[in-house]
Formats: structure tokens, sequence, C-alpha cells
């Protein structure tokens, strides 16, 4: 799994190579996961920047199906 910038997901095609050869990246084990995101600001040194945190729960058995794929992801930035 990489990890990416809005800019980079935004012209995703035109720059797949530069991501594959130097963005950071994890490896997840094959399986399950229940995944949950959460969305909001933290303090970095440039200010408040928007954040996204995504967290991997491995299940050994297929996890029930949660998600809303109506909701609408959206974080108000205060210096944006």
């Amino acid at each position: 799994m990489y990890l990416l910038t809005m800019p980079l997901l935004q012209a995703w095609s035109k720059n797949l190579e530069d991501i594959e050869s130097s963005r950071p990246f994890f490896e997840l084990e094959n399986g399950w996961y229940e995944v949950s995101i959460n969305c909001g600001e933290t303090l970095q040194e440039s200010g408040w920047e928007p954040t996204i945190e995504f967290n991997f729960n491995y299940k050994s058995e297929r996890p029930s199906f949660n998600a809303n794929l109506e909701y609408r992801y959206a974080v108000h930035c205060r210096e944006y």
C-alpha cells in the first residue's frame, strides 16, 4: 500500500512511475481486514494540515461489510 498525497492522487496516471519508485509504502499480509478511516487536522510545523488515518485490523475471517458508500469525506481545514 502506498502513502500518497491528494496532488498525486489527482494526477495518478501522470505520476505512476514517480509513485512506484520513490513514495513510502508498506506491505499488508494477505487476508481479511477491518478498515476504519479517521479524518481531521493535525498540527504540523507548517501549520494545521488535513489528515486522513487508515486503521487496518487483521481478521481471521471475513468481516461484515459496514461501509457507507454514500458518505462524503470532507475535512474543513482552518488554514485553507
